[in-house]
C-alpha cells in the first residue's frame, strides 16, 4: 500500500519509471524481443559474477563457494 499512496517516494518512483520504460519498450518492440533482451542481460550478469568468483578462487582470494 505504500507504493499506491506514495509514502516511499524513491521506491514508488523507481517502480513507476520501470513500468513506463517497460511499456515504452513494448510499444516500440515485440514482447519476444523485450523478453529475449532482458534474458540476455540477466545471463550476461550471472556469467560475469560466476567468472569473477572463479577468478577469486583461482587467485586464492576467495573460498570458491558458488555465488548463487
Amino acid at each position: 500500500m505504500d507504493l499506491i499512496y506514495w509514502k516511499d517516494m524513491e521506491r514508488t518512483g523507481m517502480v513507476l519509471t520501470g513500468l513506463v520504460v517497460g511499456l515504452l519498450s513494448l510499444f516500440q518492440l515485440s514482447i519476444i524481443t523485450v523478453v529475449s533482451t532482458f534474458s540476455l542481460a540477466i545471463m550476461c550478469f550471472t556469467i560475469s559474477v560466476r567468472i569473477y568468483y572463479k577468478l577469486l578462487h583461482v587467485l586464492q582470494l576467495g573460498d570458491g563457494a558458488h555465488p548463487f
